[in-house]
């Protein structure tokens, strides 16, 4: 049975999406190794921030219906550069337990391991969604803090969080709320002025789509003009360093609905494949962006 610290995956327990034939053998084998990546490693596999990728990467071989020597080759391959989590200060872990220390600890990496000890120890006690209540979605200035810091380095924190619960591993959300604990909050003011934009808009007739957006975005001089091949983040240099209010403007625009969900998120897959293909240019070898194809070893990924 998956714990808060224990990984155990069921074959029988899969989207309807995944390859059909997944067995229980291959099953036990991805569970082991994503343990011994739990137990021995940091999230962040050097002190400049570039992320783990064994979880995403073997849970989607796994998906995939791969072998058994093609999971523990792929582990090999990513275990080979990882750091330990390094040493655990249990008075850390219980200072975390005051909201005023738990945000002292907030954006250093060298409490990962703390962090994931506490969030443990928060899913034993309640249960993963309570957890995720509390500490991503309550509304509070904790909660907010913390959801925001799960948006930061290019979204690693949500998409191992999204992992992990399609996966169903309480172990693993510990590790992606541990991993959102010591990334940085530089993206809140955006989301906070942004959030603030949409609540303004609220008496628009009703939101424009994703797809409807990036072709403005695309036609927006200032927008395109914005990130440069110079910037070390073109993200937070470039959109976020020179065309903030733009990008506020933008977002504002779209909003979801609670009766919207399910047809919200087929237009956001909808979308992924249109601005994927649209980013290609013939005659050129077709190149993915790390969001949706992550080499570990060859992006900084910060």
């Amino acid at each position: 049975m998956a714990t808060a610290s224990i990984i155990k995956l069921q074959a029988t327990q899969q989207p309807e999406y995944y390859r059909h034939g997944i067995n229980q053998g291959t099953t036990d084998k991805v569970s082991a190794l994503l343990q011994k990546n739990h137990d021995t490693h940091h999230i962040f596999f050097n002190h400049d921030g570039f992320h783990n990728h064994i979880a995403h990467h073997l849970l989607t071989l796994w998906a995939l219906r791969a072998t058994d020597g093609e999971l523990q080759q792929a582990y090999d391959s990513n275990a080979s550069y990882q750091r330990p989590p390094g040493p655990l200060d249990q008075s850390i872990v219980t200072d975390m337990h005051d909201p005023a220390k738990f945000t002292r600890h907030l954006g250093n990496e060298r409490h990962y391991h703390a962090f994931m000890i506490f969030f443990q120890d928060q899913i034993s006690k309640s249960s993963t969604p309570q957890v995720i209540n509390h500490y991503l979605l309550a509304g509070t200035e904790q909660a907010d803090d913390l959801l925001h810091r799960l948006f930061g380095g290019f979204l690693h924190p949500l998409i191992h969080l999204g992992f992990a619960l399609e996966s169903q591993q309480p172990a693993l959300v510990a590790e992606a709320l541990a991993q959102a604990a010591v990334h940085s909050a530089s993206m809140s003011p955006f989301f906070l002025r942004a959030e603030q934009a949409a609540r303004d808009r609220a008496d628009e007739p009703c939101s424009k789509t994703i797809a409807e957006l990036l072709d403005e975005i695309h036609a927006d001089p200032e927008m395109r003009a914005a990130p440069r091949w110079s910037d070390g983040n073109k993200l937070r240099d470039g959109v976020m360093g020179r065309a903030a209010e733009k990008m506020v403007s933008y977002t504002s625009q779209y909003r979801v609905e609670p009766d919207e969900l399910e047809r919200k998120t087929a237009e956001m897959v909808n979308a992924v494949a249109y601005y994927t293909a649209g980013a290609q240019r013939e005659g050129y070898v077709r190149k993915y962006d790390f969001y949706f194809s992550k080499p570990p070893q060859t992006r900084a990924d910060r």
